[in-house]
């Protein structure tokens, strides 16, 4: 599962309040096609796909407490993220093949409230 050809681009930024402080992170991924298996068989092949992930991150003044909110997969991509497979040698399906394929989770939602003692 080496993709031959990956490309990452992230921006952040950071705001300062009176009561804290803001950073918003955008995150884009592509991945290029690739195959699952070292073998190089139509059904171990992956089309490529890209994925965008956001996450914003709020710390009070006196760094006592920090919520971070995330959103995985912002544009709820369906992509392909493995796939195996092999002929059927026995029984009456001789000659096809099975396959087990990976999909990209869903759009996620998260959120995350830390605090310091």
């Amino acid at each position: 599962q080496a993709t031959p050809h990956r490309f990452t681009i992230n921006t952040n930024y950071t705001w300062e309040f009176d009561p804290g402080s803001l950073s918003a992170s955008l995150t884009y991924v592509y991945r290029s096609a690739s195959y699952s298996s070292v073998f190089n068989r139509y059904y171990n092949k992956v089309k490529g796909f890209g994925q965008t992930d956001a996450r914003l991150l709020f710390r009070d003044v006196k760094n006592k407490y920090t919520v971070i909110a995330s959103l995985k997969n912002v544009f709820d991509t369906r992509g392909v993220t493995s796939s195996s497979g092999g002929r059927i040698t026995t029984g009456p399906n001789v000659g096809f093949v099975n396959q087990t394929i990976g999909y990209v989770p869903p759009r996620t939602y998260s959120l995350e409230v830390q605090m310091r003692y």
